[in-house]
């Protein structure tokens, strides 16, 4: 082959090549909504209900984000569920029950005491003769702490025997 066939050749290609790419195409339209809504839509009543959805869906909103943050901020509740009395009558220790957020670390006389999934907890707390303090210290996911103090008196007989 010669040189002028090979120029020709390869002015073909690059004519066909730069058609190629040349083409024109159609441009997509854009769909635009330019319509406005007509004015017999928007009467007073239809404004004032679109302004009760709409101020309802904020309140309910923002009330339900304030009680979020309460939650988060507050520290966790403690129900003692047993003894409902403070004088003890039988035996020499109280077996306190209570109830608290399942996810809180509970600690009872500076031992630390596990709950239930529902968030109940059990502890036996050794009694001496008179009056008996117990803290318990709950501490919550969020880091607050609640703090109770629950008295207990070991009543005895006149012999001074724990009363059975």
């Amino acid at each position: 082959m010669n040189y002028q066939k090979l120029r020709k050749i390869f002015r073909n290609l690059t004519q066909k090549a730069i058609a190629y790419f040349d083409r024109d195409y159609e441009k997509i339209e854009e769909m635009r909504f330019s319509h406005k809504i007509p004015s017999e839509y928007l009467t007073p009543q239809t404004k004032k209900v679109f302004f009760i959805i709409v101020a309802t869906i904020f309140i309910l909103f923002f009330g339900y984000f304030t009680l979020q943050l309460k939650n988060y901020f507050s520290p966790p509740k403690v129900v003692i569920l047993s003894p409902k009395t403070q004088i003890i009558k039988k035996g020499n220790a109280v077996n306190i029950l209570g109830r608290t957020d399942k996810d809180a670390v509970i600690t009872i006389a500076k031992e630390r005491v596990f709950q239930s999934e529902e968030g109940i907890f059990e502890y036996k707390y050794p009694l001496h003769q008179g009056k008996n303090s117990v803290t318990i210290e709950v501490v919550g996911a969020n880091g607050r702490k609640t703090s109770i103090t629950e008295y207990y008196i070991l009543e005895t007989d006149a012999n001074n025997e724990i009363k059975d």
